[in-house]
């Protein structure tokens, strides 16, 4: 099953921007999560100038 990692920001008063990170089956979980680190580390500033940020992950099917 592979692993997305999705960022929704907003920014006030009407953008929206989505960042989706994909990990593929031949990926090893410690590269997902060293990649999710660097993701968080970009909310962290992008909040810092003021965007709302908001983080969700949810498992795909490879089906």
């Amino acid at each position: 099953m592979d692993q997305e990692l999705i960022i929704d920001l907003e920014c006030p008063p009407d953008s929206k921007y989505r960042v989706v990170a994909h990990c593929p089956p031949q990926k090893t979980l410690e590269e997902f999560f060293d990649s999710r680190i660097k993701a968080l580390r970009l909310m962290e500033e992008l909040a810092d100038q003021g965007f709302a940020v908001m983080l969700s992950q949810i498992p795909t099917s490879t089906r």
